[in-house]
């Protein structure tokens, strides 16, 4: 009876892992900010600004932005940062098929995109905000108009 219950047991557990491999979980509202920040207008001249490093003295690190019709996108880069390929510090999608999700896509539903993300942050007249990393130090802004989603914008922390 003891062996019928562990292979009973392991048997259901085995299922559900299968089940879960079949099904991709969803990209976090963060890891989708920092995919996209690698992706929007990748192709576009980088406008290079320097900044000092405030954690290493003498440092000059540099923010690196690029902009185009689809929106825009920064990034850090600098010796010492924890990703080489530099730090996601804020994304502007203002073109549909920039690499949203189709709840998130320029032109579809706010309602939806609230639906599946969940309640905000914050609501006002034309945008809702939603808090991201640690503390909400982080956030993405879906703007709308006329009920339909018009740029989505992250503006991350970058420490």
């Amino acid at each position: 009876m003891h062996i019928h219950v562990v292979i009973t047991v392991f048997v259901s557990v085995a299922l559900s892992a299968c089940a879960a491999v079949g099904k991709q979980k969803p990209e976090s509202l963060y890891a989708l900010g920092d995919r996209l920040a690698r992706t929007v207008c990748a192709e576009a001249s980088p406008e290079i600004q320097p900044v000092a490093n405030l954690h290493v003295p003498g440092q000059t690190d540099q923010l690196e932005t690029r902009r185009c019709s689809e929106g825009s996108s920064t990034l850090y880069k600098g010796k010492t940062t924890s990703n080489p390929a530099g730090l996601a510090v804020a994304v502007e999608v203002l073109a549909p098929r920039s690499g949203l999700p189709a709840h998130l896509e320029i032109g579809q539903p706010i309602k939806r995109a609230i639906e599946l993300q969940g309640q905000p942050q914050e609501q006002a007249e034309g945008a809702v905000t939603y808090g991201l990393g640690i503390g909400g130090t982080g956030t993405v802004t879906i703007a709308h108009e006329s009920d339909r989603i018009t740029a989505v914008r992250w503006a991350l922390f970058v420490d």
